[in-house]
């Protein structure tokens, strides 16, 4: 399946410019896609993708169970160097 045709939901621009660039928030992904899709997506939304300093899919060694499992948003938390808490 060609993932690179997937819109972006309204609004999602917005808000991750929103915590991203306005408030400096540190911002990742954490998806139950994998990393082949993530990249396909990627090519469509770059003009969102450039804002996250990490992104974790549930193909990565790290995560064991996926959502709604924490281990793919412990990741990302352990990635930002920020309290999942």
């Amino acid at each position: 399946q060609n993932m690179a045709g997937v819109e972006a939901l309204p609004g999602a621009k917005e808000l991750i410019q929103q915590f991203a660039v306005t408030d400096r928030l540190p911002c990742a992904i954490a998806t139950s896609s994998r990393s082949q899709a993530v990249q396909q997506k990627r090519q469509r939304h770059e003009d969102m993708f450039r804002h996250m300093q990490t992104i974790v899919t549930t193909d990565h060694p790290s995560v064991k169970q996926g959502k709604p499992a924490p281990d793919i948003y412990l990741e990302a938390a352990l990635r930002l160097n920020v309290n999942p808490e």
